[in-house]
């Protein structure tokens, strides 16, 4: 899908289309990480129908004339659903505008970015409040909060990046 990098879209990809249904790269986004925090048990393989009807009962979605899940248009039942929602996908800013506010893409490349084998660290360019704002990637497999750690700028993993790795994909949340 063009608007998808390693299954997370895109920052130019809106998450709303104009008539206010939510587009299917981010309701696939939405999908994965609702399996990733343990909204689906066993298989992390491909996207089933339970997943789907379940993220929407959870986000109280109501599926559109159509029937589909992927034109679906957003309907909060609880007011508390939107707010929660909303700090899924977008971190709480902290601080001025100056500070940040959006979604940050940093890709390092073997050879001049870091050695495979070797390399157990990565300099970002941008600051995160925590570690749990940033999904990294080695080539497109994506890396666990487990596998790494981040003080300041620093972003450590637990071991040497793997030889074979040609890219490490860095999304955050400012």
């Amino acid at each position: 899908m063009a608007n998808l990098q390693t299954n997370v879209p895109l920052i130019n990809t809106a998450f709303v289309d104009k008539n206010g249904n939510v587009t299917e790269a981010w309701f696939l986004f939405l999908i994965q990480l609702w399996r990733r925090t343990g909204g689906s048990g066993g298989d992390t393989g491909g996207i089933t129908l339970d997943d789907v009807l379940s993220l929407e009962s959870t986000f109280g979605v109501s599926v559109s004339d159509t029937g589909s899940p992927l034109t679906a248009e957003v309907t909060f039942t609880r007011p508390q659903a939107e707010s929660n929602l909303a700090e899924m996908i977008f971190a709480p800013v902290n601080g001025s505008s100056a500070a940040g506010g959006g979604i940050v893409d940093q890709t390092f490349s073997s050879g001049t970015g870091f050695t495979p084998g070797v390399t157990t660290s990565l300099t970002l360019s941008n600051s995160f409040a925590n570690a749990s704002q940033l999904w990294v990637f080695f080539d497109g497999t994506f890396q666990g909060d487990d596998q790494y750690s981040l003080s300041g700028t620093t972003l450590t993993f637990t071991s040497a990046i793997p030889v074979g790795v040609s890219k490490v994909y860095v999304k955050g949340l400012r």
